[in-house]
């Protein structure tokens, strides 16, 4: 299948749609008889089936069409929900993720398997109440029909680009028309003349009748493609009437006329005909017919803006926003874009300062904020809730709580905490990880729990939060901690610490992120290997951020990591050693303070005193062999790294800068303590420093100087 706009469009939507799906399934095996949930399995079933068949995924649209049959009867009650049905329902899920993913290329093996499928849920649905059902009496075929389907009206106006975004409108009337009988009548007014007509764009629009025993929301999935682009009015004029394609028609004067008119005024006009006496028919004789004007639109046009009244029950978290779907790769264009304007910003800064010109002045600083203006609002447009991603995580703890035979919750916590999308996508591996190990190492058997007075079920927790400019996110489990002896011995037998070695707790914890230490006593397809744990705190590090654990015997195990909140620019403080310019993230820098040569002369060990307390510090010229000579009065600042307290050893701190960080490249990119580069107002280069990194030699080197 190529990869045309319709079909990315759908894999997108089917992604999203997907997670929904996965999490009203859980919640049923939680509570089988949540009613939500089984509305949102069916509606959801019911738009990959009608989205997947118009997009070109048949194996798709007939798997959801078979979970959407299987919930219509539990709907009905005529079956319960079971943990087979559950079972068979993820693996739908599985199955149509792979489609979407490789594309869908149909092979037997894959249509074999949809068949299997189709068999077995059967045999779970197919199981109906017989006798009750031969107890029901059978009401009038012709009242029956009449009472089961209602008379809508739509207006369907496309968007000029249309047929530029790979849609065809006669797809979507195509859809609409398997809902029921459907009168179309052509806005033939809106065809320019043929000089004047481009045969790229759409120029038609259609006014329709249906009748369809479908509600609203079936029938606006026809529009998915369109929503929010094109003008598509739909609404119920008839409740209980239906008519057959005879009966649509003798309206369609009515409706031709309605196309040169407003949507009220055209919606009048079927309503004033309907309303009309007309000869007595079987299907009217026992029916009312009820001719009412709620309207249901899923793109209101100005007219029903303002007609709508807001439903006050709504809360402000569901309050309807517009949007627009855009690449990502053009996100990071522009966010790139803002970073050159903001380096173009720290030279207009520089000549300012240096020219001493009162206009030039004035236009810098207006230039100023409006830079810091638009690279907070870019930087938002990156900004995504991370509740989607932890979501994602409720399948992962199931199955594998299933597989190991162990009873396992997810708790979420600040799920509306906004994280770059970037930052999520290179998380994902890492947390998956995270969460695998919780389960695999952390959560008890439930003997174990119950031995220890704990409840057999464990969890497993995910939280996020904003402290500052950094994210901080923490997973964590319930179980019954980590054995520190275990892992020392470990570490010893590795040869990564000495027998003498003399660690805390909390060092001896953090020997986990060491390549090729697991204290598993067996190698399983989980864990046990020893690797990963160093992966993760490598991908951590990369982002920029800062991992740790605490673990505390027998009430369980965290991990914290701490991430900046974007990547792309940062508030830093520009510092200088000999010749040479260096950046500092801002949000670590805790204070600055002079260091006189006096203060260390009568120690020949690299510690400072500050209101009482001991500071290990590392001097950025012996780092970086720096040659210059040193000055009588050096600075030192002070960063805040987790629990620790080092100072950076500078020769001056110039003040602050906005940083755009750039790669240093392949060549340059493994240099400790670096982790880029910046361009200065004067076109000179900084390199932005790597903190954690820089307190961890800090920290090696006191250690080293101890022994």
């Amino acid at each position: 299948m190529t990869n045309n706009p319709i079909s990315e469009t759908f894999k997108y939507e089917a992604r999203e749609l997907l997670t929904q799906l996965e999490d009203a399934l859980l919640e049923l095996e939680e509570n089988a008889s949540s009613i939500a949930a089984i509305e949102q399995v069916f509606r959801t079933a019911h738009t990959l089936k009608g989205s997947g068949a118009m997009a070109g995924f048949t194996a798709v649209a007939e798997m959801a069409h078979e979970l959407e049959s299987a919930f219509d009867m539990v709907k009905s009650g005529c079956i319960d929900v079971s943990p087979e049905l559950i079972s068979l329902a993820l693996w739908v899920a599985d199955f149509i993720k792979t489609a979407i993913n490789e594309n869908e290329i149909p092979d037997e093996a894959a249509l074999q398997r949809v068949r299997a499928f189709v068999h077995t849920l059967k045999q779970i649905c197919g199981v109906v109440n017989a006798e009750a059902a031969a107890n029901v009496v059978p009401a009038d075929p012709v009242l029956a029909e009449a009472a089961a389907t209602s008379l809508y009206f739509l207006r369907f106006i496309p968007s000029a680009d249309l047929f530029g975004r790979g849609i065809s409108p006669m797809g979507i009337l195509s859809a609409l028309s398997e809902y029921g009988p459907l009168l179309k009548v052509a806005h033939l007014g809106s065809v320019p003349a043929l000089e004047d007509m481009e045969p790229e764009e759409c120029h038609l629009g259609w006014d329709m009748l249906l009748s369809s025993s479908a509600d609203v929301n079936e029938i606006r999935d026809a529009f998915i493609f369109v929503e929010g682009e094109s003008e598509v009015h739909l609404e119920a004029i008839a409740a209980g009437r239906g008519l057959d394609l005879e009966g649509l028609n003798r309206l369609r004067p009515v409706v031709e006329t309605g196309c040169d008119l407003s949507v009220d005024e055209a919606r009048s006009e079927i309503a004033k005909a309907l309303a009309k006496p007309s000869e007595p028919e079987p299907s009217q004789s026992a029916a009312t017919v009820l001719v009412h004007a709620e309207s249901v639109s899923t793109s209101s046009t100005p007219q029903r803006k303002k007609e709508s009244t807001p439903d006050r029950s709504d809360s402000s978290d569901n309050e309807r926003h517009d949007f627009l779907r855009v690449r990502a790769d053009r996100l990071d264009t522009l966010i790139n874009l803002v970073g050159e304007l903001v380096t173009l910003q720290g030279r207009l800064a520089s000549a300012s300062l240096r020219l001493h010109d009162a206009d030039l002045t004035s236009i810098n600083e207006e230039s100023e904020r409006l830079t810091f203006s638009l690279r907070r609002q870019v930087l938002q447009t990156r900004m995504v809730q991370i509740g989607t991603t932890f979501h994602r995580y409720r399948r992962l703890v199931r199955d594998l709580g299933q597989e190991l035979g162990k009873d396992v919750e997810l708790i979420t916590q600040g799920e509306k905490t906004e994280i770059d999308k970037t930052m999520i996508d290179r998380l994902q591996d890492p947390f998956v990880h995270l969460v695998r190990n919780c389960i695999d190492h952390g959560i008890d058997s439930p003997e174990a729990r119950r031995a220890a007075g704990k409840p057999e079920k464990g969890r497993i927790r995910l939280t996020a939060s904003q402290r500052g400019t950094h994210i901080v996110l923490e997973i964590g489990d319930d179980g019954g901690g980590l054995d520190l002896n275990k892992i020392r011995g470990k570490a010893e037998r590795l040869g990564i610490i000495s027998a003498d070695a003399d660690l805390s707790d909390k060092e001896v914890a953090e020997l986990i992120f060491h390549s090729g230490l697991s204290t598993s006593e067996s190698i399983t397809k989980i864990s046990g290997r020893g690797v990963g744990m160093d992966a993760v705190k490598e991908v951590v590090q990369e982002l920029r951020g800062t991992i740790e654990v605490d673990s505390v015997p027998g009430f369980g195990t965290t991990f914290l990591v701490k991430l900046p909140l974007t990547l792309a620019i940062i508030e830093g403080l520009l510092v200088k050693v000999g010749k040479g310019h260096y950046v500092m993230p801002l949000a670590e820098v805790s204070e600055c303070i002079e260091l006189r040569r006096s203060q260390t002369a009568d120690h020949d060990r690299n510690l400072v005193m500050v209101r009482g307390e001991i500071i290990p510090f590392l001097r950025l010229r012996e780092q970086f062999s720096v040659v210059e000579e040193t000055p009588e009065i050096e600075q030192v600042v002070i960063i805040q790294s987790r629990n620790d307290r080092v100072g950076i050893v500078v020769d001056k701190v110039v003040g602050g800068h906005q940083t755009v960080i750039k790669s240093l490249g392949e060549m340059c990119s493994h240099v400790p303590g670096v982790s880029g580069a910046t361009i200065l107002g004067d076109g000179g280069v900084a390199l932005t420093l790597d903190l954690p990194k820089l307190v961890e030699i800090a920290k090696e080197k006191e250690s080293q100087t101890n022994v």
